[in-house]
């Protein structure tokens, strides 16, 4: 274990993860060392690089503009390609992911139902399964974006009058890009340290941690948001006394700076009013609207987004209490596939209006609070 400044006062370091996101955060960052810029905001280039990535695929794909609309209704959204994290990265991803299962001629698509012999097929498919393993490096909280691909997959299946027939050899390319990814990410760290790392990062914390944040400090020492579950605190005091929920929102919308800066009441106020309005419209369409097809698919979404809140809080209750709404991110590329596969029925004056409304109440937060107060160097 090397003392040195990239431990935080949880004696943990962005050199223990295995996400690719810092990783290449840095790379791009010595590429454009010769540009005058002070190193804190060339560190922040690889997150700009990313939103400038997603801009050109929105104006690639002329009709997908459904798809973009979870990232027009919250400036938290846009915050996270403002600074060096790893969540933009991961909500990229996704985003990329959720791209090739609804977009027509997709990487994705046109590798599954290509023909044999067909120029740079294997390594377009090696490419497409390197981008599916990304994911697997990037934040956790993201991973529930497998298990509503996975979902999405099942359900085009089911309604599918196509054939079902798995070219597995594609399969196995797909595969064998995810594992070009894993050795690429996990390699490195096996050879410095082992393929089980637990001891020497646990060594690291108790070397490196506040007393409060040590492994080996006793429970009843340990910080007050730690552990509330072994302390015997239940998950209702969570949620009530520490305002987890109103705390999670409040970050999920609109609030920046190791959630220093926050907006007037009235913002989240209004914020929370307009996405009740949002998602019952955009449930009631679907399903008065919608096919059966489409109905599935609304429900599976709301249960993955139901699925992803349960587990973040209790994430806070068992390990940390963290109301991050940056962790709650995954929702939006799900709701813009369903938004995707619903056009035809959300294409209503009503839903561009609360849509309007809500990418206002967005600008107005991320210019007028979040802009206007994080101090500038």
């Amino acid at each position: 274990c090397i003392r040195d400044s990239t431990y935080s006062v949880y004696g943990m370091s962005r050199l223990n993860s295995t996400e690719l996101a810092y990783f290449l955060t840095g790379k791009i960052a010595s590429a454009f060392y010769a540009i005058p810029l002070y190193d804190h905001l060339r560190l922040r280039l690889f997150n700009v690089f990313l939103f400038f990535l997603l801009l050109l695929s929105w104006h690639y794909h002329r009709n997908s503009v459904f798809f973009f609309i979870p990232m027009l209704i919250t400036p938290q959204a846009w915050y996270l390609f403002s600074y060096v994290n790893s969540d933009a990265f991961a909500l990229f991803v996704s985003l990329m992911i959720c791209q090739q299962l609804v977009f027509p001629d997709t990487l994705l698509k046109r590798c599954w139902y290509a023909q044999e012999g067909e120029p740079w097929l294997v390594t377009r498919t090696v490419a497409c399964g390197m981008l599916f393993g990304l994911l697997l490096f990037s934040k956790a909280n993201f991973y529930i974006v497998y298990v509503f691909v996975s979902g999405y997959v099942l359900i085009e299946l089911f309604f599918s009058e196509r054939r079902l027939d798995i070219p597995w050899r594609r399969t196995a390319e797909i595969l064998f890009g995810i594992l070009i990814v894993s050795v690429f990410a996990y390699g490195p760290h096996a050879l410095v340290n082992g393929l089980d790392r637990i001891p020497a990062i646990t060594e690291c914390r108790e070397k490196l941690a506040r007393k409060i944040y040590k492994p080996s400090t006793p429970l009843d020492e340990k910080g007050v948001n730690l552990y509330l579950k072994r302390k015997g605190i239940p998950l209702s005091y969570m949620l009530d006394e520490m305002t987890w929920g109103g705390r999670i929102f409040r970050s999920s919308v609109g609030v920046y700076g190791y959630l220093k800066y926050a907006g007037p009441e009235k913002y989240y106020q209004a914020m929370k009013v307009l996405l009740i309005i949002f998602g019952a419209v955009i449930v009631f369409l679907g399903l008065l609207r919608g096919d059966n097809q489409s109905r599935l698919l609304l429900l599976w979404t709301i249960f993955c987004i139901l699925l992803l809140i349960a587990i973040v809080m209790r994430r806070s209750w068992v390990s940390d209490v963290q109301p991050q709404g940056r962790y709650l991110m995954p929702i939006l590329p799900m709701v813009g596939v369903m938004m995707y596969r619903l056009r035809s029925v959300l294409d209503k004056p009503v839903v561009h209006l609360i849509t309007l409304l809500l990418f206002l109440a967005s600008s107005y937060s991320f210019i007028f609070i979040g802009l206007s107060q994080i101090p500038k160097v």
